[in-house]
């Protein structure tokens, strides 16, 4: 039976006291979830250990992550101008968009054509105003990942401005983008875009030249982080808490969007351990956490986890997908921020419904 939120240890030296006794009864395993260690209910599985990075190393080789470089950056510039056609030339003939949440422009968009249509409807809906930055961008071999900061209005009501942010993935195949998935870090915001209410104003659009500031190549490559990423999971895994320690700040700050049962900022190390506490109520007997991509930049790094288990209140194993930005100074990480691919399957994922009741 997995331990209640309420009842976990506090402190360090508590955690350890537990561990060594189930230990005793053989029953203690360790997971992660979303960058966090918890000791297994009774009967659980073996927890995995989990998967390796997909090119297999800590880090691709320069010649194939400075192509990646080149490759993303001429993807956003094209992007950036709304030049479709150039755009459609750093895609596979079978490219696939992957755009979650409830708005007008979610779902998939498939193949060249599918970019154009995704751009198309961008282009068409916005008011005059795209200004875009990027100030992560990470690439590892065939995998990149940006975060960016768009700042942008609606053809309907021109005067309102926008700010959204967002994480991007990119796999990429024979020297192309192959797929990518955008993922809004407020979705609701996101949504809310995307989805005008039948009374907004109508308005002229706006006139306003797009300001983009593209990916830095100068800072995207960084094989130390990503190595320091691998080692952090390899220490999850392994169930080290002190190795943990050693590799997370005391007064980290640990940020997971959305209305979840765990959702929350958590600072500090007893903060990491809280998280802990709230992730261990919604684990069922079965568990598995695979890494299917990583990329360091300078200020840190990103790693993609795919979870499957099951929930106390549902014994079917389900799974969900989350992007996860470490801010990394000192060699310690300072901050951990949690980005669903889908906000709202997560969000679902991670919430008891009966919670309450």
């Amino acid at each position: 039976m997995t331990e209640p939120a309420t009842s976990g240890p506090r402190s360090r030296e508590e955690f350890e006291m537990r561990k060594l006794s189930s230990l005793s009864m053989a029953t203690a395993l360790v997971a992660v979830v979303g960058a966090t260690v918890f000791a297994a209910p009774a009967g659980a599985a073996p927890t995995p250990r989990g998967t390796t990075l997909a090119d297999g190393s800590a880090g691709a080789s320069e010649h194939a992550s400075q192509d990646t470089v080149k490759l993303i950056q001429g993807f956003y510039a094209a992007f950036a101008k709304g030049d479709i056609p150039a755009a459609q030339k750093f895609v596979t003939d079978d490219f696939i968009m992957h755009v979650p949440g409830k708005g007008l422009n979610a779902g998939e968009y498939w193949g060249k054509e599918g970019l154009r249509e995704f751009m198309g409807h961008i282009l068409g809906y916005n008011g005059g105003t795209f200004e875009l930055k990027v100030p992560h961008f990470a690439v590892n071999g065939d995998t990149a990942f940006t975060r960016e900061i768009v700042t942008l209005n609606r053809k309907k009501d021109p005067a309102k401005i926008w700010t959204l942010r967002f994480t991007m993935q990119y796999k990429i195949k024979d020297g192309r983008v192959s797929e990518a998935w955008t993922m809004p870090e407020e979705q609701d915001a996101y949504d809310a875009y995307w989805t005008p209410s039948l009374d907004t104003p109508r308005g002229t659009p706006a006139s306003s030249q797009p300001a983009p500031s593209l990916p830095d190549g100068a800072h995207a490559v960084a094989p130390r982080n990503t190595g320091f990423l691998n080692t952090f999971y390899n220490t999850f895994w392994s169930g080290d808490l002190d190795g943990i320690h050693r590799m997370v700040s005391d007064d980290v700050e640990v940020r997971i969007p959305g209305h979840s049962d765990i959702s929350g900022v958590y600072k500090g190390w007893d903060g990491f351990l809280e998280f802990r506490e709230r992730v261990m109520a919604t684990v069922g007997s079965r568990y598995k956490l695979d890494v299917s991509a990583m990329a360091g930049d300078s200020a840190g790094g990103f790693a993609r986890e795919f979870i499957r288990m099951n929930r106390p209140w549902d014994p079917e194993v389900k799974s969900v997908d989350v992007t996860m930005y470490y801010t990394v100074r000192h060699g310690k990480i300072v901050k951990m921020e949690d980005v669903p691919v889908d906000t709202n399957a997560w969000q679902d994922f991670f919430t008891n419904p009966h919670k309450g009741k």
